[in-house]
């Protein structure tokens, strides 16, 4: 369930047009959707992360994602590794923590792509998360034709879609985070 001005709606009803809630530009126009399908294997499996596993009521309901979706951290611990108190973290690193875990293997998924002017923080079943980031690993994950199509429509969002709303976290600062999280007990997100 994406946060719309029209209130929480299905990722799968929403168009071009649409209003998403961003954490820092109010309500912003979709202006691409797009759906790729595929069965579950290795790197495409899902993340499922259970209701409340990264805060409190964060997700509010179980949140499922593919494992290159960027969750928002937002913690003390974030700002003593980065200087920043929110970043972004891939889903599948987050797998050591309690109430994440990777989906079946076999079953066929639907990951959902959202693009808006410039890469945001949405929410998604209430957690802070990324709308589509036109990096290099994204481009690649929804498709040649979905880029050619983004490339022709709108060419100046390859640029502005491009630069991260939140620092990423990578590499030692990524693995610092998480270990102190599960270390600590603390949650991802904490308000």
């Amino acid at each position: 369930m994406i946060s719309t001005q029209k209130g929480p709606r299905a990722i799968q009803e929403l168009v071009v047009g649409d209003l998403v809630k961003t954490q820092d530009h109010g309500f912003q126009a979709i202006r691409w959707i797009g759906a790729t399908h595929c069965v579950a294997r290795d790197g495409l499996r899902p993340v499922h992360i259970r209701a409340g596993a990264l805060g409190i009521n964060l997700p509010a309901q179980d949140l499922v994602v593919s494992q290159q979706h960027r969750i928002l951290a937002r913690s003390r611990i974030a700002q003593r590794i980065t200087g920043d108190l929110e970043a972004f973290v891939a889903a599948k690193f987050l797998l050591d923590l309690e109430g994440v875990s990777l989906g079946p293997v076999g079953e066929v998924v639907t990951y959902y792509h959202l693009l808006l002017d410039r890469h945001e923080v949405i929410y998604a079943n209430g957690m802070p998360t990324e709308s589509l980031m036109t990096g290099e690993q994204a481009l690649y994950s929804i498709g040649q034709d979905s880029v050619s199509e983004i490339t022709s429509l709108f060419p100046d969002l390859m640029m502005t879609a491009g630069i991260p709303a939140r620092p990423i976290l990578e590499g030692a600062n990524r693995k610092q985070l998480i270990a102190r999280h599960v270390k600590n007990n603390k949650a991802l997100h904490a308000a």
